[in-house]
């Protein structure tokens, strides 16, 4: 919270800028410092507020992008580049974008061989339907030896 809130002060306009520096130099004795305590909470506050919070469908849209980019092998450099300019957001969000693609990668990666052959097998039925329809017995033929082939029958 307290590095949102400076990196918020950072990005202030240039009067708030030398409202700091002109408390900071001048003695209080002579001068009122620009802002009570209040005021400056209060303006910490209005500043933390206008920094947007990413919504869950935006994480998920740029943990699904990096996901991409993650398999089409770009490096980590390249990843954190991109999303600091697409998104406009710092290194150290990019690198948990990363961490939260990766466990999808894992996760993908973890298919057992069972679920693999049965997804197989689900796609050669469909492509054997499809080709029976519109005629094409060979690739209809070649659909079930492929069948046969994954639950280990040889015809």
């Amino acid at each position: 919270m307290i590095f949102r809130l400076a990196s918020a002060l950072r990005h202030t306009s240039k009067s708030l800028q030398l409202a700091f520096s002109t408390a900071s130099t001048v003695s209080f004795a002579s001068h009122p410092p620009p802002f009570s305590c209040f005021g400056f909470i209060l303006l910490l506050l209005i500043f933390s507020s206008t920094l947007a919070r990413s919504t869950a469908a935006e994480v998920n849209f740029r943990v699904d992008t990096i996901y991409g980019l993650l398999t089409e092998g770009q490096s980590r450099g390249q990843i954190v580049q991109f999303g600091s300019k697409q998104w406009n957001i710092t290194p150290r969000q990019v690198d948990e974008y990363i961490q939260r693609a990766r466990i999808r990668l894992e996760e993908d990666a973890a298919m057992t061989r069972p679920s693999w052959i049965a997804e197989a097998l689900g796609r050669a039925r469909t492509y054997e339907q499809s080709a029976y329809k519109r005629g094409q017995t060979q690739v209809a033929l070649n659909a079930i030896q492929l069948q046969a082939k994954l639950i280990g029958l040889e015809i």
